[in-house]
């Protein structure tokens, strides 16, 4: 039973995802780049449920000088912070 809840709820919320974000198609897990429908994170996890951990999202913008971060160090000060907390 708890399996087909599980089925159910992913597919609950690719739907959601697919209708919020409609240009999404792929996403980066455990260092390769996967078909957002490959994409799971376990029920269990404790990020999940409790909050454990640290994200940080950095852009890279295309310029003339090749790619650049706006506020590179502002962004890894933050992510560092994160994970002194």
């Amino acid at each position: 039973m708890f399996r087909a809840l599980f089925v159910a709820f992913k597919k609950i919320l690719n739907l959601l995802f697919a209708f919020l974000w409609p240009n999404r198609r792929y996403i980066w897990q455990n260092g390769k780049i996967k078909k957002w429908s490959y994409g799971t994170t376990h029920v269990m996890n404790p990020s999940l449920h409790y909050g454990i951990a640290a994200f940080e999202g950095i852009r890279f913008y295309q310029t003339d000088r090749g790619p650049a971060v706006f506020r590179l160090k502002d962004h890894l000060d933050r992510f560092f912070y994160s994970m002194n907390v």
